[in-house]
């Protein structure tokens, strides 16, 4: 009797390590497959991709050809990107690649101290700032390649940049999985990017969202406890606060900017309008709704909600709109061009719709893109899979939704 038990017991073990392996790595309430895509990015007429068996191509949009492709070893690297004008600044490991977008001719090399966590460049792309997860910084002269400065930063791996002329200003990013933890999540600084000098410190007593948002003089953010702050991006003095008093729960934040009205969402369904300029509220709606990200467009301020809703508000009339419900509950980016609104899903579906009679105009659901979605005069690009998971870049007339061209 006691053998038989042992037996059952050793069979429903084997039972729940089948079931473990199947969904291991996999959200059982997503249908999505892992992206075939490491990195994919566009500027003017190249588009770049980096498949996840190291496939590294080049498109030339107007012509609709690959110009090359080269082949890098990267499993188990990190990798990013970052295309100046005619020139790819990779990364993979701890080595920094320029590539000529043209000819896929590499250009420059250098190894760093430690593998390279993300690359920058500042407004004018006159240099290139580079994170390793030896929390060193790097900035080096775009032209020249040469290293202007190195320095250690607490954390440097998970710091996210913006710029505003020559200065760098640093906050911490949600990175993936990855949480933050200590001082860095309350802290805000402005670095010289000359020569990687302090200009400012900002620190806050109560934990902040991971998201910059720079205006013509000022950096505005959020923190955990739902306040807005706007700091003067040239000296760090605080210009003004806005206190929701409500808990922002969530690890992100979105803003957007029209004329002098900041638009800013708390994630409970709270849609706040505040003077750029003062801090002062001008208007503020409930949805009642998780709300994920902002759009503006012309006047209007696209508002999308985490249940597939999407609401639209008149900015200068301070005024709700309408609202349309969309096919995906999840999304993976929202664009918008000539009053169509693209919405792309997590299940790899494209959704076109239109932003004055808020219905649908097309839907494209005949590959899965693995890509972001990239627009180009009247054409959508992105990258597909093949049955074989390799790669291939596909074309779409972006007013009727119907394939132009397939390049593999």
């Amino acid at each position: 009797m006691l053998n038989n038990n042992i037996i059952k017991l050793l069979l429903i073990f084997v039972m729940v390590l089948n079931l473990t392996a199947c969904n291991n790595g996999k959200n059982l309430g997503n249908k999505t497959k892992s992206s075939s895509v490491e990195i994919c990015e566009q500027t003017g007429k190249f588009l770049v991709c980096l498949s996840i068996d190291g496939l590294l191509q080049c498109l030339d949009i107007s012509n609709q050809t690959v110009l090359w492709n080269q082949k890098f070893s990267i499993y188990g690297k990190n990798t990013s990107s970052h295309i100046c004008e005619d020139k790819l600044i990779f990364a993979v490991g701890n080595e920094l690649i320029h590539i000529d977008l043209k000819t896929g001719k590499k250009l420059w090399k250098s190894r760093l101290d430690g593998s390279i966590s993300w690359i920058f460049a500042d407004d004018n792309e006159k240099y290139i700032v580079v994170s390793t997860e030896n929390d060193l910084i790097c900035c080096f002269d775009k032209e020249s390649n040469k290293k202007l400065w190195s320095k250690k930063y607490r954390n440097a791996a998970l710091l996210e940049p913006v710029t505003s002329g020559d200065s760098l200003i640093f906050q911490w990013r949600f990175n993936g999985s990855k949480y933050v933890q200590g001082a860095i999540e309350h802290k805000i600084y402005s670095v010289d990017i000359t020569n990687g000098n302090e200009l400012w410190a900002y620190e806050s007593k109560t934990r902040l969202l991971p998201s910059l948002f720079t205006s013509e003089n000022s950096v505005i953010f959020s923190d955990a406890e739902g306040t807005i702050t706007s700091l003067n991006k040239d000296t760090g003095k605080t210009i003004w606060t806005y206190a929701t008093n409500k808990e922002q729960r969530d690890l992100y934040c979105n803003m957007a900017l029209f004329d002098n009205t900041l638009v800013f969402f708390h994630t409970e369904g709270q849609v706040y309008f505040l003077d750029k300029n003062t801090g002062s509220k001008t208007y503020d709606e409930t949805t009642n709704k998780a709300i994920i990200k902002i759009n503006i467009y012309n006047d209007i301020a696209i508002i999308v909600c985490d249940d597939g809703t999407i609401n639209f508000y008149d900015i200068i009339n301070k005024k709700p709109l309408n609202s349309l419900s969309t096919a995906s509950k999840y999304y993976k980016s929202i664009k918008i061009k000539d009053d169509l609104l693209y919405v792309l899903g997590t299940d790899g579906s494209l959704y076109a719709y239109g932003i004055n009679d808020y219905k649908e105009v097309w839907n494209y659901k005949s590959r899965i893109i693995e890509s972001e979605i990239f627009i180009s005069g009247n054409q959508i690009i992105f990258v597909s899979t093949k049955t074989d998971r390799s790669t291939e870049f596909v074309i779409l007339d972006r007013l009727t939704g119907k394939e132009v061209k397939v390049i593999n």
